[in-house]
Parts: structure tokens; sequence; C-alpha cells
């Protein structure tokens, strides 16, 4: 018969405490909280993890490294399944705890895929030159600091709405012209319907600077320069077009 060894009872109780503990980092009841909350009544199932990551990011601009270990917790999932998938997409914000002090309420991407660079000023304006022979005009717009916010901020959010709920484009009622009127506030007005009315109706607002309208209009004129850069490449193009309007509007 095999001898038997007594374990004191203090030790059995210190190993079942190290095996039931919990291994890793640990989320804070405040990161909790704000997880739960940014989620609602959403399901945590598993398959959603990509949509409550949207979630998160939605709800405060980023995704705070706190925040995935809480989601980690409120899904039943692991810590490096979720920060695996969060810094696989680009177009999740993820930052480390300190970074995460401020904030974000606005996060502008500038889209890189070819076919944005196929669509960029340098064919859409030269091609009316060259092609289409039109005269073509630039108009600086004289905003001062709170103006560019509001409608760069507006635009942005139309942008996204179009995104999610699409819309029709009509030429008279929701053209590009009076689709940016709208998004800046500027009224209802004929111009915005016949667009080449536009740019006096604007020097009108003041938003156009200049002496005269005719003066304005002049200084607008782009279309000898445009036609001499035809045959850049599109970052020579872009360099030369906006010296040449930062000059014209100093």
């Amino acid at each position: 018969m095999g001898s038997s060894q007594l374990i004191p009872l203090q030790a059995v109780e210190r190993q079942i405490r190290l095996k039931t503990r919990a291994k890793g980092r640990q989320p804070d009841p405040q990161s909790i909280a704000e997880v739960a909350a940014a989620l609602g009544e959403a399901p945590r199932r598993r398959d959603l993890l990509i949509e409550h990551l949207h979630c998160i990011q939605d709800t405060y601009g980023q995704l705070a490294e706190r925040h995935l270990v809480a989601l980690a917790r409120e899904m039943k999932i692991g810590m490096a399944e979720v920060f695996e998938v969060a810094t696989f997409y680009h177009h999740f914000d993820v930052v480390r705890d300190a970074e995460a002090e401020v904030p974000v309420k606005l996060t502008v991407r500038v889209c890189e895929s070819l076919s944005c660079e196929l669509a960029g000023a340098r064919d859409l304006l030269t091609r009316r030159v060259t092609m289409l022979h039109k005269q073509i005009y630039v108009y600086p717009l004289q905003l001062d600091a709170m103006q560019k916010r509001s409608f760069l901020r507006a635009l942005i959010e139309q942008t996204v709405d179009v995104s999610t709920h699409a819309r029709f484009y009509n030429t008279i009622t929701s053209n590009c012209t009076n689709e940016l009127a709208k998004v800046a506030g500027l009224g209802w007005h004929y111009s915005w319907v016949l667009t080449g009315y536009s740019p006096q109706r604007l020097y009108e607002l003041k938003l156009i600077p200049g002496a005269t309208f005719e003066a304005a209009q002049q200084r607008a004129l782009l279309t000898e320069p445009l036609a001499s850069w035809n045959a850049m490449e599109t970052p020579e193009f872009d360099h030369a077009l906006l010296t040449e309007l930062r000059s014209r509007s100093s």
C-alpha cells in the first residue's frame, strides 16, 4: 500500500486561486460601462465583432486599447482576436490609452485608390480645355476659419449620408451646384439651378472677393495655364494648380 501525503489546506486554496485568476490585461469598470453604452442592446455575438468595433469608433472617434480590452470581455472572446481584427482594417484608428485622452470628433480620410486617382483634378480640368475648348474659371471663396470648418464638416456629413442613403441625381433640383449651396446654407436662388449665374451670386453674397465682379472673373480665369500643364503628371499638376491659386488669392 502506497504512502499518503498530507497537503496543507492553505496550499490547496493557493493553487485554486492561481488557476482561476484571470490572465492578461483586465478591463476597468469605466471602460466596460462605456463599451456597453456604445453597443446598446445589440447582441454580443462573435460574428458582430466588426459592427461592434464600428459602434465604438463612431462613438469615440477612435479605438482606445482599454475599450478593446473591455469589448473582449463584453463579447467573451480573446483579446488577441479583437486586436487582430481592429488593426487589420485601415478604417479603424487604434490608439494607445495615453493618446486617447482627447476624443476625436471628426476624422478625414483621403482615398488613394486607383479609381480616385483616375478621377483627379488634372483630367477634369485639362480635358475641358483641350477637348471641349471651354473657358475655365476657378474662384477662391472668402471664408473665415469658422466658416471653413462648418462647411467642410457639413459637406463630409452629407457625403457620408449619401453613402448610406442613396439619392437620385437631378440636373435641376439636385445638381452639384445646388447641393453645395444647400450644404453651405445659402438659401434658394435661381443661380443654383441656372448654374452659369452662381459666381455672380456668390460675389453678391461677398463670398468671392474683388473690387468688381468683372475683376474677380478675370482673376479666376485659368484656361491658358491649364492648357500649358496638360502634359504634366498628376503630382506636378496638383502642385502647379495649388501654387497658382494661392498666388492669385494672396
